[in-house]
């Protein structure tokens, strides 16, 4: 099972970041408004526009409900792998993996979009997401190597993971998953040596 995917899940947020996902798989970005999710839900616009309606309308609300909700998803998938030894960045290894970075994308996207717009919501979440997993990185490194890592050893590290991610969900990635790993592998393992001086026996 895809960890960007919750079956059966009954809160809004939750469909609505499904539907994403589902509208996302054969679509570009425009696909993903309120009229197609509420076909993919099996309800009327109106009636969906009922249950998202706030202060800040429609839109506002679908794209703030969604973001939020498979940032969530994200921050699950980024943590599962740091917790492995050595904490290896997460990278899309299977197919639902890649689609899943494909939505993450497309929100960025639609969250950089929204802020020029004037709502800084589905920005913020991704900001967030985005500064969790690098204390998640750092803590996990410190914890791995027995002492502290340096702020530029971690943005070294991120910065690399976010290169990786982005070519493996090229049409034609230049890298495959083995390769991207062991680049990730590579760069903790130079972190070891010049933060301790003890090299992999």
């Amino acid at each position: 099972m895809s960890p960007f995917v919750r079956p059966d899940s009954a809160r809004l947020d939750e469909m609505l970041a499904d539907g994403a996902v589902a509208l996302l798989r054969d679509r570009s970005v425009d696909a993903l408004n309120v009229s197609a999710l509420a076909r993919w839900m099996g309800v009327t616009r109106q009636a969906l526009s009922e249950r998202l309606w706030s202060s800040g309308g429609t839109r506002r609300r679908i794209l703030q409900l969604t973001v939020v909700a498979f940032a969530d998803r994200w921050a699950g998938w980024v943590q599962a792998a740091l917790l492995e030894d050595p904490p290896v960045p997460a990278l899309p290894r299977s197919a639902e993996e890649v689609h899943g970075l494909r939505v993450w994308a497309a929100l960025v996207e639609l969250a950089r979009g929204e802020l020029a717009r004037g709502n800084p919501d589905p920005a913020a979440a991704i900001v967030a997401t985005r500064e969790l997993e690098r204390e998640v990185m750092r803590d996990r490194t410190t914890s791995w190597l027995g002492t502290d890592v340096s702020d530029q050893d971690v943005l070294e590290l991120g910065a690399l993971a976010d290169g990786l991610r982005a070519d493996l969900i090229l049409s034609v990635p230049r890298s495959s998953f083995d390769d991207a790993h062991r680049l990730l592998s590579r760069r903790l393992e130079a972190i070891r040596v010049s933060t301790t001086g003890i090299e992999q026996q």
